[in-house]
């Protein structure tokens, strides 16, 4: 076994803007907040860039976002943080959407989600991103426009270029279309940034079915995946379950991913979710869970709970447990959350990374995903030994 190594991370929105705190910059509010971050103890912090606030027009990124983006990442280094910045954002919150006017094409909207463009709700879904070479310009020029300026920043550890886009942009089936859309941003990218990580967050929609980008694509293209341990109604994931996925992960793709969000939510008002003193239990416990697998690098949602004020909007209104997942309250005063994660990113663990392989081709040709955890659940594998000892 080996001794692990661990960066702990957290998703960022502050508490009394949310999804408008690019329109409702403040800078005070960041440097309070990420100096409070940095005496936690946490190390990173992964930030979101509203697409339509930096590229309201297809034909180029608003400057005035980019500079408070700098600024940000100088609030960071002034504080000993390191950022990963999320290019394309999917679902922000409940299946909720926001995109920039532009995009909106002219299908219905699948059942389940919910389309913001100009914060103002749309009847249509967005516009083909494997086939409309427009949209593909226009984002390459939003990589040209974000990234670029950026690329020698010191607070800058990673970038992912996108957060949950599966669950916003349902890509339907095996499509190679898919694969070179996220291989050519992935190249535009690296123009710019060749040394710097990348990764594209995955969610457990990846595993469940079929998609475009398989985890197992993204691994090969981005050389990093990336998994979500976050349910979607916000509710603790079984201790079991969070080491199935991250093995099933290490099955498909040959490596031990990141995770890029893992939370629960705490109680308020009528919302579900945990009492204080077990989020921190569990927040504990999952933490010590993965560091075991090899985990290096963990992304907790989220640093803060949201101010009440913003309940009734987009996209909390239908997002309850969304509302309370943070590490502290609105008000900043910590949870118990905030000291059983410290504690779990400090404790000495030993290290077996996962060894089981997985044909991805076979797997995504059935997705057995609940019939492995069954078997997982029952013997602890997530395959079957045959004579000769090759896997089933």
């Amino acid at each position: 076994m080996e001794e692990s190594t661990f960066l702990l991370g957290v998703n960022y929105w502050p508490a009394r803007k949310g999804v408008e705190w690019w329109r409702q910059f403040d800078r005070a509010e960041v440097e309070a907040d990420f100096a409070a971050i940095a005496d936690a103890g946490i190390q990173a912090v992964r930030i979101f860039l509203v697409w339509e606030d930096f590229q309201p027009r297809r034909d180029g990124v608003e400057a005035r976002s980019v500079a408070r983006l700098e600024q940000v990442l100088d609030v960071a280094a002034s504080a000993g943080l390191r950022v990963v910045p999320s290019l394309f954002t999917g679902t922000v919150a409940a299946n909720v959407v926001f995109w920039p006017p532009w995009a909106i094409g002219g299908r219905d909207i699948p059942a389940g989600l919910r389309i913001f463009a100009g914060r103002r709700p749309q009847k249509h879904y967005i516009r083909d991103i494997w086939r409309d070479t427009s949209l593909t310009a226009a984002q390459n020029r939003f990589v040209e426009g974000v990234v670029a300026p950026l690329a020698e920043h010191p607070a800058i550890h990673a970038w992912d270029l996108g957060h949950h886009t599966s669950d916003g942009w349902r890509p339907l089936g095996r499509s190679q279309e898919g694969r070179d859309w996220a291989s050519a941003l992935a190249r535009s990218v690296r123009r710019f940034v060749p040394q710097k990580p990348l990764w594209m967050g995955a969610s457990l929609r990846e595993l469940r079915e079929e998609s475009s980008l398989r985890v197992n694509d993204m691994a090969r293209i981005f050389g990093q995946a990336a998994i979500s341990l976050l349910d979607p109604d916000g509710r603790a994931l079984d201790l079991a379950f969070a080491e199935f996925v991250v093995r099933l992960v290490a099955a498909l793709t040959g490596q031990v991913p990141l995770v890029h969000a893992v939370g629960v939510s705490t109680k308020v008002d009528d919302s579900p979710g945990l009492d204080e003193e077990e989020q921190a239990a569990w927040a504990e416990q999952v933490v010590l869970v993965v560091r075991r697998l090899g985990v290096s690098e963990l992304y907790w949602w989220a640093w803060s709970d949201y101010d009440r004020r913003l309940w009734r909007r987009p996209p909390l209104d239908v997002a309850p447990a969304e509302r309370a997942m943070g590490l502290v309250r609105a008000d900043g005063t910590p949870k118990p959350a905030l000291a059983a994660l410290q504690r779990a990113a400090r404790q000495p663990v030993d290290v077996a990374p996962p060894q089981e392989r997985l044909d991805p081709n076979r797997y995504y040709s059935e997705v057995p995903f609940e019939a492995l955890y069954r078997r997982f659940r029952e013997t602890g594998r997530l395959s079957e030994e045959t004579e000769g000892g090759e896997q089933e």
